[in-house]
């Protein structure tokens, strides 16, 4: 898009806040994906900077759609983290696969957060395989999404999640920061 025709967005809110969702399916005994590691890498990238007192990171682990948009109204954050596995039919959270149909949800939120003068959900991202189509759904109710083109082993997903928020924590453009 021709980005000097666009309206500039709005400024970011204070405390910044991230709502983490980690779901794996698997065993628990042996889970597929490391997503207390990439809990504690998104904690590790924030310690690294001046702006530990300005950035709140909430958790949120074996959740359904219903408990991420719950978390949501709740925490209000500008950032949602996905970390997941996914198909191209959607999310994969607990016992529920997330729609592009669902996602539309976050119009709603967004909305009415606005309205009341509330941090509304900005950025969204999915760090899951084959996750790039359900970031442009997110791109319809968000001011930014990244997604996967196709498979991404874990350890990629982890190296990804702290090399980004490193970046953005030392205020590099979203857009440059991966």
């Amino acid at each position: 898009p021709d980005w000097s025709k666009l309206e500039p967005p709005d400024a970011m809110p204070w405390p910044f806040k991230i709502l983490f969702v980690g779901v794996d399916n698997g065993d628990r005994q042996s889970p597929e994906l490391n997503l207390n590691s990439e809990y504690a890498n998104i904690v590790c990238a924030l310690e690294k900077t001046q702006l530990k007192d300005k950035i709140q990171i909430r958790q949120l682990f074996y959740s359904k759609w219903f408990d991420v948009m719950e978390a949501i109204r709740i925490e209000r954050p500008t950032d949602l983290h996905l970390g997941c596995h996914s198909t191209k039919k959607g999310l994969e959270l607990f016992r529920t696969v997330v729609t592009p149909d669902m996602i539309s949800q976050l119009e709603d939120w967004n909305r009415f957060a606005r309205s009341q003068g509330w941090p509304y959900l900005r950025f969204a991202l999915l760090n899951a395989c084959e996750s790039e189509n359900l970031a442009q759904e997110f791109n319809k109710y968000v001011d930014f999404a990244i997604g996967h083109v196709g498979e991404v082993d874990d350890k990629d997903a982890l190296n990804f999640t702290s090399s980004f928020y490193e970046l953005v924590f030392r205020r590099c453009h979203l857009l440059s920061a991966f």
